[in-house]
C-alpha cells in the first residue's frame, strides 16, 4: 500500500488522538498520513507521544515515513487573522521527529 490515512479531528485528548496513530503504525505503507487537532497546551505531548510509538513499534520498515498534520487553535487573545495554526512534522521509522513548517490562519 501507498498511502494510509487517519484522522481524529473531534477526539483533542492526547489518549485519543494515540489511539487513531497506533492503526498508523499497524498499517504497512510508505507513507502514513496523521491529521489531528490537540489541545494547543498538548501539542509536545502529542508530538512527544507520537514519535515514541513509531521509535518502539515491533514492525519498522525503513521506508515508511508519518506525516503528522495538527489543527492548532490559539484561542481569542490572538490576532483574528493568525489563531489557527496547520503545522506539519515528519517522523521516520525510527521514532525521529522533524518540523516541516506551519502557517497561520483567521479563524472561521
Amino acid at each position: 500500500m501507498e498511502l494510509a490515512l487517519e484522522s481524529e479531528l473531534s477526539g483533542q485528548d492526547v489518549e485519543s488522538i494515540k489511539d487513531d496513530f497506533y492503526k498508523l503504525t499497524d498499517v504497512k505503507a510508505c507513507t502514513k498520513v496523521g491529521i489531528f487537532a490537540p489541545k494547543l497546551r498538548d501539542k509536545q505531548k502529542v508530538l512527544d507521544e507520537l514519535s515514541a510509538l513509531v521509535a518502539h513499534h515491533g514492525i519498522r520498515i525503513p521506508e515508511e515515513k508519518y506525516l503528522i498534520i495538527l489543527i492548532l487553535y490559539h484561542g481569542k487573545a490572538e490576532e483574528e487573522k493568525q489563531r489557527i495554526e496547520i503545522a506539519g512534522y515528519e517522523i521516520n521509522y525510527l521514532g525521529d521527529l522533524n518540523f516541516i513548517e506551519s502557517k497561520r490562519f483567521p479563524a472561521i
